[in-house]
């Protein structure tokens, strides 16, 4: 039986990956930063907590990484710790520690003493990383400098993982995930509070609901498809770096009224659209080429995560 071990197990991606991995007869083991009631919450929602063996770890413990390693020598595995937790409203925590690049560069280091025998996925954001944003709808996505601190964080740790690889002859692959969305995101999440809202007005529990940034594009995925992806990249021969997304965007307002609809609501019936400036509009895709060529692509497209989204809601028992 093979073994994987899933950095950042807590989340969102940790949680599909490891029942994904599961159903596989893969063995699973799983990090987080700490052993609190929430950080199981994902695990659990999916039934399979009590299938995963979870360790108490921070990247940062170089001597903790490469014990853990040393002991589980895991056949793969997936660092998922930059990616955001599940939670509850308010909450926007990363799932581990957010120095990305130190603790991208213990595990890096632990491989490279251990004899480059696992094979290492680093997950990294496809709508914040390397700043790839463009003037406007329908024009290509251009580089911009990065502008935040987990941005540069990821940036470094993505050039770490090209160093190994080609110094060390390490098998590291940076996967650049663009958005993708379900029901086990944050109560705060964008799609969540949406499809939340329009099945609290279809219930006549609320009257409206207000968007500040209609304009806004981004892509719309379905999480549960992405294990796949992260998992095809590690079955390759050689290791390389890989876009994975729906190639596909859409506005915040195209999104809202595909939700209302699957609630059956006319959006413009019940929602407040505030004005935006057209500088605002940002066109945001992922070119999915070369992951398309390992014979993945997202099959559920924005109009079927928003019915998801609804019928999560409905089925939640938030009324």
């Amino acid at each position: 039986m093979k073994q994987a071990l899933i950095l950042g197990i807590s989340g969102q991606d940790g949680a599909y990956l490891a029942r994904y991995l599961l159903k596989n007869e893969y063995r699973v083991f799983g990090t987080m930063p700490d052993a609190s009631g929430r950080a199981f919450n994902c695990l659990k929602a999916l039934g399979i907590h009590d299938r995963i063996h979870t360790v108490q770890l921070s990247l940062q413990d170089f001597q903790g990484v490469l014990h853990l390693l040393k002991t589980i020598r895991p056949e793969e595995i997936y660092n998922l710790s930059s990616q955001v937790e599940c939670g509850a409203p308010g909450e926007d925590l990363r799932i581990c520690d957010p120095n990305i690049e130190q603790g991208t560069q213990n595990v890096l280091e632990a491989l490279r003493m251990l004899g480059n025998r696992e094979r290492f996925f680093q997950a990294a954001s496809g709508e914040k990383a390397h700043g790839l944003f463009a003037k406007g709808p329908g024009e290509p996505v251009a580089d911009r400098g990065p502008d935040d601190p987990a941005t540069v964080e990821e940036a470094r740790a993505k050039q770490q993982i090209a160093f190994y690889r080609q110094k060390y002859d390490v098998f590291a692959c940076t996967g650049v995930i663009f958005n993708r969305d379900s029901p086990l995101q944050p109560g705060h999440a964008l799609s969540k509070r949406i499809a939340g809202a329009a099945v609290q007005i279809a219930a006549g529990k609320r009257d409206h609901l207000r968007i500040d940034h209609p304009n806004e594009v981004r892509e719309w995925g379905w999480a549960p498809e992405y294990a796949d992806a992260y998992w095809r990249i590690l079955q390759q021969q050689k290791p390389a770096d890989y876009v994975i997304g729906t190639g596909r965007s859409y506005s915040v307002a195209a999104f809202t009224e595909a939700a209302f609809d699957a609630a059956g609501l006319d959006w413009s019936d019940y929602v407040d659209v505030a004005a935006e400036p057209p500088e605002r509009e940002r066109y945001l895709a992922a070119d999915i080429s070369k992951v398309q060529r390992l014979g993945w692509k997202a099959e559920i497209g924005m109009e079927g995560v928003a019915a998801l989204m609804v019928s999560s809601e409905r089925l939640s028992g938030i009324l």
